[in-house]
């Protein structure tokens, strides 16, 4: 199968919304797509973008997505590439698309002179911490909070 790398159009964001829910499912992490098509655009598609996504596909088929966003580092005084979600549905695994995934975000944190890319994934998640190591990522032991502001 020959899968290309897009970068994401307003029209996507239906798909988008559905990766997402995909990959909150599998993270075990609670996800309610109502109320968030219209900020993913403004974030994604509006004035000044601060998240960026990049579509697979084959054909007409949607294979999965990789969103990310530049961050900035106080201890290296410099931008990064956070790598916020990189999903690839089940039956198009272990067929190269997470690396054409990760070679374009390479080209992306270069382009937006980024240092390094950084991303986390759960403990549970062996086929992606496996990936990422053979990718040659190294990791660090972090416990991850939440501190809501607001009411929803």
């Amino acid at each position: 199968m020959t899968a290309i790398i897009r970068r994401a159009k307003p029209e996507d964001i239906q798909t988008i919304l559905e990766l997402t829910e995909k990959i909150a499912a599998f993270e075990q992490t609670e996800f309610r797509a109502e109320g968030k098509s219209e900020k993913l655009k403004t974030f994604l598609f509006g004035e000044a973008p601060r998240l960026f996504c990049l579509l697979a596909q084959s054909e007409n088929n949607i294979l999965g997505f990789a969103t990310y966003s530049v961050e900035f580092s106080l201890f290296e005084a410099d931008n990064y590439l956070r790598l916020n979600s990189l999903f690839v549905y089940e039956d198009f695994r272990q067929q190269g698309i997470g690396k054409l995934f990760i070679t374009e975000i390479k080209r992306e944190a270069v382009r937006l002179n980024c240092e390094s890319i950084r991303f986390f994934t759960p403990q549970f998640n062996t086929q992606a911490v496996n990936f990422y190591h053979l990718l040659g990522a190294s990791s660090k032991p972090a416990v991850r909070f939440y501190l809501d502001v607001l009411d929803k």
